[in-house]
């Protein structure tokens, strides 16, 4: 009875100590170094403002408090950057990659040029969910979902197999719509500005969160019209935009809806190569969600327009993509039609 009760608090004294070495040992891995956190699209937009602005804090929750730079690796679509962070990025925890919400979802899509498996990334957290909407100008000839049934409408997308032609054409399949594509403009920026000379009518996935950070005026001027909302969350300042799920009653289409819209609720992920260290990823992570935490980033980011009031973690958005990819065969037979 005595040596099993002495057994006892030496293993705790052994569990205790190997926890603690594994703390030290990260914390003398990363003290003095530098963490990249590579962005798979250029700077300028809200991804690129998130990326600077965890930067900015999640050094401090990192064991050891390394340094914390952006780099930048557009092309492709994000293509490039999220090829390169999963196949040449160091395995070691010192390069996190911040992907486009599409990122995850590509190989679902049947998009060609991927060289990695979404599903083989460490997610780390996200923003908030999403919402998406189909935004038309002021001047545009359409006032409601009936109206784009009846009337053609022109929108900008950046080319055939970009995220805003998909949703133009996943909008015009599940909610039997008339939106013509224009496609060659490099970007949203290009887009929108086109929207706004009246070269188009309008642009078929703008985010909140795009919104509030960069057009705030065009909401509440009403310089433009949101004509539907689509995403599992929808804002309750827009009493008046239609829901797009609202609007979309066959079974299959309700799937291909929800397999489509999947990326609105990603939103902005944040992951880590395959391979990295398990006590490394552990820390990565509890820095995301310490700092998603911090008062001072929280003040950063809610006066640069970005949402992060319900962040997301890691297993949130490993959720996420699980269920597209256990979507049934037809549906993502659909999906892969769409995006060519």
């Amino acid at each position: 009875m005595k040596k099993s009760l002495l057994v006892l608090p030496f293993c705790a004294w052994l569990c205790a100590g190997a926890s603690g070495a594994r703390a030290d040992a990260v914390e003398d891995f990363y003290r003095g170094r530098t963490i990249s956190i590579v962005l798979a699209t250029s700077s300028g937009g809200a991804y690129d403002i998130l990326a600077r602005t965890l930067a900015k804090h999640i050094g401090k929750h990192i064991p050891g408090k390394p340094s914390v730079s952006v780099k930048n690796m557009p092309g492709g679509g994000g293509i490039v950057g999220t090829n390169w962070i999963y196949n040449l990025a160091e395995k070691d925890g010192t390069v996190i990659g911040a992907l486009l919400n599409i990122g995850p979802l590509e190989q679902a899509y049947g998009t060609e040029g991927l060289r990695y498996d979404a599903r083989k990334f460490t997610y780390l957290g996200s923003t908030d969910p999403d919402t998406g909407f189909m935004a038309m100008w002021k001047s545009a000839p359409v006032n409601s979902l009936d109206d784009l049934r009846k009337t053609e409408v022109t929108v900008a997308t950046s080319g055939p197999s970009s995220s805003p032609a998909f949703f133009a054409r996943l909008q015009n399949e599940v909610l039997k719509l008339k939106l013509k594509m224009i496609s060659g403009y490099p970007g949203q920026n290009e887009a929108l500005l086109a929207m706004e000379q009246g070269e188009v009518n309008g642009y078929p996935s703008i985010f909140y969160s795009s919104l509030t950070a960069f057009k705030p005026q065009w909401v509440k001027d009403r310089t433009i019209k949101l004509m539907v909302q689509f995403g599992t969350r929808t804002r309750p300042e827009f009493p008046d935009v239609p829901s797009l799920m609202d609007h979309v009653s066959d079974p299959e289409d309700r799937l291909l809806a929800q397999a489509g819209f999947a990326l609105t609720d990603i939103s902005r992920p944040y992951v880590l190569p395959p391979g990295v260290p398990e006590d490394r990823v552990a820390a990565i992570k509890a820095a995301m969600r310490a700092t998603f935490a911090d008062s001072a980033f929280l003040t950063d980011a809610r006066q640069a327009g970005l949402q992060v009031d319900a962040p997301q973690s890691g297993e949130d958005v490993q959720a996420i993509v699980d269920r597209v990819y256990k979507m049934p065969p037809r549906v993502i037979e659909r999906l892969k039609a769409l995006k060519q």
